[in-house]
């Protein structure tokens, strides 16, 4: 059996630029999309050919000056805790809403995909909004009233001011909706 190639590039010349179909190995691929799971496939070639690029022109090395590394770790930490806790925040609203929403309030965001940027899409108008924006506002958490704050805009709010701790919401209702597998204990 002949072990397919790694490596194989098509070039297709268009109006609006060149079009190539690559083939990238496997562990390679996957390693580059878990490094940037948020970047479109196409920008991430783009950016691994700009990066290319600046290392051959100029010398470039991306990366912290030296000596900033410990000033990089430290407001690293700062922030992966700030996110952590925003995000946990969030989940912990999300199971007390479950506790008092009912099930068509789960299902419809479920059809929503519970993705974060569908409740500015619903409109103001729908039931799941109006009970969302309810038990948030009597939420004692500031970020669960910031959320109930920009719901109540409708279409103008901007929930991803509250983007972690609306995934945390998100997915303790998903959680609940959804057979997921419990932790032990």
């Amino acid at each position: 059996m002949a072990a397919r190639p790694t490596r194989f590039a098509e070039i297709v010349e268009h109006r609006e630029g060149m079009r190539l179909s690559l083939s990238v190995p496997d562990a390679l691929w996957l390693s580059a999309c878990e490094t940037c799971p948020a970047t479109p496939p196409s920008r991430l070639v783009q950016a691994a050919l700009e990066h290319l690029l600046a290392d051959a022109e100029t010398g470039y090395v991306p990366g912290p000056p030296a000596g900033a590394g410990e000033r990089l770790r430290r407001l690293k930490r700062r922030l992966r805790g700030e996110a952590r806790s925003a995000y946990d925040e969030g989940y912990d609203t999300g199971m007390e809403l479950a506790d008092v929403l009912e099930w068509w309030a789960l299902e419809r965001l479920a059809a929503l995909g519970w993705r974060p940027e569908s409740l500015a899409l619903v409109g103001w108008s729908d039931p799941v909004l109006d009970e969302l924006h309810r038990h948030l506002g009597e939420c004692g958490r500031p970020a669960a009233r910031r959320l109930a704050e920009e719901l109540e805009q409708g279409q103008a709010g901007d929930v991803r001011r509250a983007a972690t701790f609306v995934t945390g919401l998100l997915a303790a209702l998903r959680d609940c909706a959804v057979d997921v597998p419990l932790p032990a204990g």
